[in-house]
């Protein structure tokens, strides 16, 4: 991913397979998430 500076987007980038830093930060949020709803 790369970061981009524009006023207007008209295009969406789709990305099939997300980076590993994306990926990183999706598998944090879930843990996070998860162990919060854990019933104590």
């Amino acid at each position: 991913m790369t970061k981009v500076t524009a006023t207007s987007f008209i295009e969406v980038q789709v990305f099939e397979v997300p980076s590993h830093f994306v990926w990183d930060l999706v598998q944090a949020n879930y843990i996070r998430f998860t162990r919060a709803n854990v019933p104590t």
